[in-house]
């Protein structure tokens, strides 16, 4: 056995096996145990090596921090250094002269550990520490470890690994073992008096203090006193050594001195090794004793105190013998004169022959007055005794608070700072912060009320993070404290919540898989490409109208099979439905209905009306209907080739869309509303935030060519996931992004700014909305024309920026759930490669 040199208080060593043989399938009855090497391979001569260790030069009670268990690689014919072996500890006995194939022990499952093979002349290792440290704490029995080829399976060259054994004479199987040894822990009084039997308790622990009951442990007594001695009882005969019986984890014997004077009583145990095992120590000091108690004086300052109030104690004692303890007993007088007992505290003083004891004690709610009770025991146990009391005085005030919010100003999506800050002499029992939000609409709102304990603490500072607050256009901090009495003590601070709406860092939404979808007959800059539930089958087709051949509209489908779109036949098996749509026409789609399925609306310029579809049948013979029409003519709206339409649940009062109408001749939004098959219409002046002045589709002028050169884009959708829809507006003049919501007041509609901050988009950009994030909540997509980038604008978290190559100018874009996943793909659909391209989450995998 070597001792290896480890870190203080860790000891490390080798043990050498104890026993080691190897067995053999090709030979069952035949015994290796003197071999000079060890044999591991796999069918059709599978070879299993047993190796043990002598473990009982360890002492129970031992922590193993590590156990390694080394074999030496003589011979590697065939096996890879990419190969492992498996170390399994064995759940049966075995003797090295004996062991063969069909006597060998099971091994014990679970137990498994893994060691990398190595070539020829190097050592293999396996980390056996949970094993060895269960052999050890008798946990398990020590039957050593089985070394074997983790694929046993039959091959015709089979791999050969060759171990030393311990009959080699060198490089013999080794466990390095490293332990926190145990300790032996003496206990009894740090003084007392000659001529008396002191009682002692021995116990064994490990190194983290637990309990060691596990083997008979031979303990030796030793003492620095030539006139003491031990006992296993009082008066009991003359002893030098005791023993710690299996299963308990202490003894408890007797010291007998008749000199005074300090004493050092060591114990030590000789059955293992100096360094396995830790000694303890314990001193006595031995007096003779006396009779009289100590002298005490005790004073109490202020002699007036509130309830909350603490009382500063001095206590004065000596005596000649030494002091052992101290007692401090509260005893207070209520309103009704009752005497109740506060407290009793002890203050052990080691034989010290003066004591000065400053001490600060209370409060005392409930109590009148307080008497202070001071006994001092010498170490024979004579007490000595003084008191002294107050007067306590009732508390009705409560804390003083002070409140901070910062920024003063923040965005609806920031959080805030609140610090508080709170004091009182009596202790401080609770704080309480209340916020209080006051919405766009002017109604208040409790946001929310936390509740912080403490302890009596007489100052705090007491910093805390709140928010966001969405909708909300102030909030209000109150903080209220609470002494240990009740008292209430209140302050508060307002925020601002601005409708500006910073942009924040990119938030990192991926990039998106393009899938081109092939066969689209034509798509040119005047048709129109939108997204819907058209066909009620609860996901989005993909919808296109176009000019060429006085109106056709196309329907594609997603083909989940084949993972692309393709079109829906109609009556008569055309992949298209003929319908009236010129290239100033506009198209959208939504539930406008109230049927729970999505209708196609074609505004057309000529006829100044608005047409509703809707499609009925099954697949390969679908049925395009006629179910509305919407005469803007009678509703003294004029709709002309540069305004637009779109679909929403505006005012989010029933199951159905609203419609609304952008204009470029008009400085107004109209709002169509059909109820019950009547069609009411809302008229809304622009909101005068951020210099946004009217609702113009397009830019500076009313002629086609200045059109062409400065469109403005409008959109619809849940931007703020609170369930009604709002209009983002895309100023391309002024590079703004405006988002406006509806909001009821005194029994009106009106329109509000949402959100609003500069944009990047110019005159052939295009913009549709959509959930392509998937958080349940619709954001804005910009496509530009100049970097064929497409930028997702998230109205309340802001920008990010996705890459993409195939948008131009009059391309058409669109944004749907095609898939049925609740996350919508993005659609483009190009009129220079005659496609439709759709953006997958990278997450669908493949695309």
């Amino acid at each position: 056995m070597l001792e290896i040199p480890s870190a203080p208080g860790l000891v490390t060593v080798d043990l050498i096996a104890s026993a080691d043989a190897y067995v053999n399938a090709g030979q069952p009855t035949a015994n290796f145990g003197s071999s000079t090497y060890l044999l591991v391979n796999p069918p059709s001569r599978t070879s299993r090596t047993y190796v043990m260790f002598d473990l009982s030069t360890i002492p129970p009670g031992a922590v193993v921090q590590q156990a390694l268990l080394k074999l030496y690689v003589s011979q590697n014919l065939y096996y890879l250094t990419n190969q492992y072996l498996d170390c399994y500890a064995v759940g049966g006995s075995w003797h090295e002269s004996t062991l063969n194939w069909n006597n060998q022990p099971n091994i014990v499952a679970g137990t498994a550990v893994s060691s990398q093979i190595r070539p020829s002349g190097s050592w293999m290792t396996w980390d056996v520490t949970s094993s060895a440290s269960q052999y050890i704490s008798n946990r398990r029995p020590n039957y050593g470890w089985c070394i074997r080829d983790p694929d046993e399976a039959f091959v015709e060259i089979p791999p050969v690994i060759r171990f030393n054994s311990r009959e080699s004479g060198r490089y013999r199987p080794t466990l390095t073992l490293s332990f926190y040894p145990p300790r032996l822990e003496i206990s009894g009084p740090s003084s007392a008096d000659v001529n008396t039997w002191i009682k002692l308790r021995v116990e064994r622990v490990d190194y983290r203090d637990r309990k060691i009951t596990t083997g008979n442990l031979n303990v030796q007594l030793e003492t620095s006193s030539s006139t003491g001695k031990f006992a296993l009882t009082e008066g009991g005969n003359s002893i030098s050594e005791v023993e710690i019986p299996n299963g308990k984890s202490y003894v408890e014997l007797y010291y007998f001195d008749t000199n005074p004077g300090s004493v050092t009583i060591r114990v030590d145990t000789n059955q293992y090794r100096d360094d396995f095992y830790e000694g303890g120590v314990l001193r006595i000091s031995l007096a003779i004793p006396d009779t009289e108690g100590p002298e005490v004086r005790v004073s109490a300052s202020p002699s007036r105190v509130r309830e909350l109030d603490l009382v500063s104690l001095v206590i004065d004692a000596s005596d000649p013998s030494g002091i052992s303890v101290i007692r401090l007993i509260q005893i207070g007088t209520d309103e009704e004169g009752r005497t109740v007992q506060l407290g009793l505290e002890e203050f052990p003083q080691g034989g010290r022959t003066v004591a000065h004891l400053e001490l600060d004690v209370g409060p005392f709610p409930g109590m009148r007055s307080v008497e202070f009770v001071v006994e001092a025991e010498d170490i024979y146990g004579n007490v000595g005794e003084d008191s002294t009391s107050v007067v306590v005085e009732r508390d009705t005030e409560g804390p003083k608070v002070f409140v901070r919010a910062e920024p003063s100003r923040v965005p609806e999506r920031w959080e805030v700072h609140v610090s508080i800050e709170a004091s009182d002499e009596s202790g401080i029992s609770k704080i309480v912060l209340i916020q209080v939000g006051t919405s766009i609409g002017g109604r208040e709102t409790e946001l929310g009320v936390e509740e912080f304990p403490l302890s009596g603490e007489t100052t705090v500072h007491l910093p805390v993070t709140v928010g966001p607050f969405p909708g909300m256009r102030t909030v209000k901090f109150v903080a209220r404290a609470f002494d240990i009495y009740g008292n209430v003590g209140e302050a508060s601070d307002v925020v601002t919540v601005l409708l500006e709406a910073l942009r924040w860092p990119p938030c990192g939404c991926g990039e998106l898989l393009e899938k081109k979808i092939e066969g689209v007959k034509m798509f040119s800059h005047w048709d129109s490409l939108a997204a819907g539930d058209v066909l009620g089958d609860d996901r989005d087709e993909v919808v296109v109208a176009q000019d060429d051949y006085g109106g056709r509209l196309y329907v594609y489908v997603w083909d989940r099979e084949e993972n692309t779109l393709k079109p829906v036949s109609f009556e008569g098996g055309e992949a298209y439905t003929k319908i009236r749509y010129t290239h100033y026409d506009r198209l959208a789609i939504g539930d406008v209905l109230g049927d729970e399925k999505d209708e196609i609306l074609i505004a057309i310029d000529d006829d100044q009306a608005i047409y509703v579809y809707g499609i009925s049948g099954s697949p390969g013979a679908y049925e395009l209907s006629l179910l509305e029409v919407i005469d803007l003519k009678a509703l003294d709206i004029r709709f002309t080739h540069f305004d637009q339409i779109l679909v929403g649940n505006f005012f989010d009062d029933d199951e159905k869309d609203e419609l609304a109408i952008s204009r470029d001749d008009d400085e107004v939004l109209f709002v169509l509303d059909n109820i019950d098959g009547n069609v009411a219409v809302y008229e809304f002046a622009a909101p005068s935030e951020g210099g946004f002045d009217e609702f113009r589709y397009t830019a500076e002028n009313d002629n086609e060519e200045d059109d062409d050169n400065g469109h403005d884009e409008i959109v619809a959708g849940n931007f703020l996931g609170d369930g009604a829809e709002e209009i983002a507006y895309l100023d391309n003049n002024r590079n703004r992004l405006y988002v406006f919501g509806f909001r009821k007041s005194s029994g009106e509609w009106q329109i509000v700014t949402v959100v609003q901050y500069g944009i990047e988009f110019t005159k052939y950009d295009a913009a549709c909305s959509g959930d392509v994030l998937g958080d349940d909540r619709d954001e804005i997509l910009v496509f530009r024309d100049e970097d064929r980038l497409a930028l997702v604008y998230d109205p309340l978290l802001g920008l990010v920026k996705l890459q993409y190559v195939f948008y131009s100018k009059y391309d058409g874009v669109a944004a749907g759930d095609l898939l049925g996943i609740g996350k919508e793909q993005v659609i483009v659909a190009t009129d220079d490669h005659r496609s439709i391209f759709v953006f997958l989450s990278e997450d669908l995998g493949g695309g």
